[in-house]
């Protein structure tokens, strides 16, 4: 491995002090054995730690990269570039090094044969762009159709009816992991294959990723039952205009921050459009009460335009009655959703004994730490309805806290479940996953500035049981689908809602659709002195585990 070229010095200075001082009091700890401190500063779990700490901007990174290669022996330097085929004029080791500097870290070919030839993991490779059109020209249906579950059938129905209704508006209100994109796709395309030849359905969402999987799923039915040609448009990333000038129907998936952008600079282009607006879904409908959301909404509002709301809470946080009402009142307080039958106490146990619900075991881990909210940060709490980001990376800075964790979670891995991380920030998500490597486990991080290709690469390794563990902060509550998630694990707290319905929710697939029959949740608990009402986010969930 090339880390071993590196001495001894220049890992402990590339780690840094402080990481190696908090790994000295948790790895005894966490060890199986007697563990002598002296073991971290051998060269071998050194490069232990390095291996687990480092990531691809290590090789980005020219300098970086340099230092590594100037360690390296000529000879193999020189097999190196002829490995690679990096052509010199000599074989000067100064030419060499420069050659190998001067390639970047982007080609993937090129990559590969060097992570092979360091005997690196092919984790470290540079992510592979996709290159999205902004839009595509979608034609009419070809093929068989596979049709709907008889509970996603019945809100189909209700929905369909209330579209039937001059300007309605109305939330969808179906449990997580019921299939509620799924649903609503299915009144999207029969709304669009019965309104006029100019119509246009708007889909908002608020992150990329939940952008992308309801343009899939969408994509999916359409070729099934369309009966018109139709355009389809992407609004989110690189894209920069929201499309107006057009003939024809459309369907256009647009990121709400996006649009607002745009907003900002251009409304002419929500003016031409929004007459032609017939239907606009919320996904997540939460967010369309906050300020920017609700303007880009109204926006996109003509004299006949319906408005549809998807989620899986009622309400959009625990003590956020003033946020809840305006909420009901933007849908005209006007709800629809699962209706089991009277054999069935409630949708939960309904959908469960269908199958379509995993049966989830919660397990609280109580950390046995006492924090304290500032004025500052209780005030931050009651406006924003959630802990502070520095109340939050505070609590995933302390290792008393974190050792508990990573003890727990090796037993979990330990029986083969494939785990889901939440963090209290990018800092505590990288330590914890980290931590997990160097003990043996197969983890990835991802954050919100995780490159995006690399991040498509590490969820298909997850998917595909590449990867055991995957730790994360704020990019995996929502847009991500991996059916056989067995261990769902909450380290960080919250009083909202709608956020830990979201978490919770990566694991609730039951077996009818792909999912687990059981999945296991553990959330940290912590005494946040003053502030017990976080307490009420898990109890209000209890009837999915009971």
């Amino acid at each position: 491995m090339i880390w071993e070229n590196l001495s001894k010095a220049r890992l402990q200075s590339i780690i840094g002090n402080e990481l190696l001082e908090r790994l000295e009091h948790l790895l005894p700890v966490l060890s199986s054995k007697d563990y002598d401190n002296n073991e971290l500063y051998r060269k071998t779990n050194l490069i232990k730690v390095f291996n687990a700490f480092i990531t691809t901007e290590f090789f980005r990174n020219k300098k970086s990269l340099r230092e590594l290669l100037n360690s390296t022996p000529p000879e193999e330097l020189k097999n190196l570039c002829e490995i690679t085929n990096v052509k010199t004029s000599n074989s000067s080791f100064e030419e060499m090094l420069q050659s190998l500097v001067n390639q970047g870290w982007h080609d993937t070919e090129y990559c590969e044969k060097f992570l092979r030839w360091a005997e690196l993991p092919l984790s470290f490779l540079p992510a592979q762009r996709v290159s999205l059109s902004k839009e595509e020209l979608l034609h009419s249906a070809r093929t068989p159709y596979k049709t709907l579950k008889d509970y996603q059938f019945g809100v189909y129905l209700k929905a369909q009816e209330e579209l039937s209704k001059n300007l309605s508006r109305f939330v969808i209100q179906m449990p997580t992991g019921s299939g509620k994109t799924r649903t609503a796709m299915e009144f999207i395309t029969d709304f669009i294959n019965n309104s006029s030849e100019n119509s246009v359905v708007v889909w908002l969402a608020h992150s990329e990723e939940l952008c992308e999987q309801s343009l899939e799923c969408f994509k999916e039915i359409w070729a099934h039952v369309a009966k018109r040609e139709l355009w389809l448009f992407r609004c989110w990333g690189g894209n920069t205009s929201l499309p107006y000038v057009f003939s024809g129907s459309a369907f256009v998936v647009a990121g709400f921050q996006k649009l607002y952008s745009i907003l900002t600079r251009n409304k002419t282009s929500f003016d031409e459009l929004s007459g032609r607006v017939g239907l606009i879904v919320v996904d997540e409908a939460h967010k369309v009460t906050a300020p920017t959301y609700k303007k880009v909404t109204k926006a996109l509002m003509g004299a006949e335009t319906r408005v549809v709301g998807l989620t899986a809470t009622p309400g959009s946080g625990s003590d956020s009655v003033r946020r809840n009402e305006e909420l009901r009142d933007f849908f005209f307080n006007n709800i629809v959703s699962i209706e089991a039958t009277d054999e069935y106490r409630s949708e939960i146990s309904y959908l469960r004994d269908k199958k379509v619900l995993a049966k989830v075991k919660a397990e609280p881990l109580i950390s046995g730490r006492n924090y304290e909210l500032s004025p500052e940060q209780e005030a931050y709490l009651e406006g924003n309805l959630d802990f502070p980001p520095g109340f939050l990376s505070m609590i995933g800075a302390d290792d008393v806290r974190n050792l508990e964790i990573v003890k727990r979670l090796t037993k979990e891995l330990s029986h083969g479940r494939r785990a889901l991380f939440f963090a209290c920030s990018v800092q505590h998500s990288r330590f914890i996953c980290s931590l997990l490597v160097y003990l043996g486990y197969e983890s990835r991080h991802i954050d919100g500035a995780t490159d995006k290709g690399l991040r498509r690469q590490f969820l298909e390794d997850f998917k595909n049981n590449r990867v055991q563990v995957l730790c994360n902060y704020g990019v995996l509550s929502t847009g991500f689908d991996a059916p056989k998630t067995d261990l769902i694990f909450i380290s960080r707290p919250t009083t909202s809602i709608v956020l830990y319905s979201q978490m919770v929710g990566r694991g609730l697939r039951g077996p009818a659709i792909g999912g687990t029959e059981h999945c296991k949740l553990i959330d940290v608990r912590d005494n946040i002195v003053s502030y017990s009402d976080y307490d009420d986010v898990y109890n209000y969930f209890e009837e999915y585990w009971s």
